[in-house]
């Protein structure tokens, strides 16, 4: 972008990108698992995630937050089947999870099959 005189030309431009869908993506169902903690050592979570994993979850992110009255925290995101989730929150988030555990479905999920 280029300024003249106090002004700001932005580019006329659209892109539009066409695809097919393929064969080669495959339809997956999971639902979402979200908690929020704090007070949680790294080594914790780290055995967290490890014991999420073990029990089936398709993936674990640890988001560093600011929970209220400024304290620090992490948000847990759990990728699961949907006939695991119960054993995702059940043992390991039972440890540490007090405000309980949202339950988000995902209503479409897409993946490219590997080799």
């Amino acid at each position: 972008m280029a300024q003249d005189a106090g002004t700001w030309h932005v580019p006329n431009v659209l892109r539009i990108i066409k695809g097919e869908m393929d064969d080669a993506l495959i339809s997956d169902k999971i639902e979402m698992l979200e908690t929020n903690v704090d007070d949680v050592t790294g080594q914790v979570l780290g055995n967290l995630i490890e014991e999420l994993m073990n029990a089936g979850a398709r993936d674990v992110s640890i988001i560093p937050a600011t929970m209220k009255k400024g304290r620090s925290g992490h948000i847990i995101q759990v990728i699961a089947n949907l006939r695991i989730h119960q054993g995702s929150q059940g043992k390991s988030s039972r440890k540490q999870v007090r405000s309980g555990v949202r339950i988000i479905p995902i209503k479409h999920r897409l993946i490219a099959q590997r080799e």
